[in-house]
């Protein structure tokens, strides 16, 4: 399996920040990761970025708090084609993530011990044809 990451060039450190996304083809995980902290690529997991300490956020059918994967409430997150908003809260240390498709949403709260400031846009893609647009 061939895995590939990209991490965002904006820093968020205060306020709130909404970031759309498209997920046209695959399953990616979204989320955030403390820019001071590069991934990872983790080879007792076939190469995964999304395991990597300080990254928290969304995949499938599963969350990332601090580099550990949690089994996720709800079944497929992620629906091909679907709009989704990944909101960054700085200022109460918390994510959420809105599909604007279907209105499910999801939020975390994220250890600023773990993951400082300042924070930055983290995209996993699993497999080379998994594909998102920023929009």
């Amino acid at each position: 399996m061939l895995c590939a990451c990209a991490v965002g060039v904006h820093s968020y450190s205060t306020g709130i920040h909404r970031i759309r996304v498209r997920i046209d083809n695959g399953n990616a995980f979204l989320g955030i990761r403390s820019r001071s902290i590069p991934p990872v690529p983790d080879d007792c997991a076939a190469g995964r970025y999304d395991s990597s300490p300080a990254t928290y956020g969304w995949g499938n059918t599963f969350c990332i708090f601090n580099g550990t994967p949690r089994e996720f409430q709800r079944n497929h997150m992620y629906r091909c084609g679907d709009v989704y908003v990944l909101e960054l809260n700085c200022d109460e240390h918390r994510l959420t993530m809105i599909n604007e498709n279907t209105k499910e949403q999801d939020d975390m709260e994220v250890d600023v011990s773990s993951a400082p400031f300042p924070w930055c846009l983290f995209i996993h893609l699993p497999r080379t044809t998994a594909q998102v647009s920023l929009i």
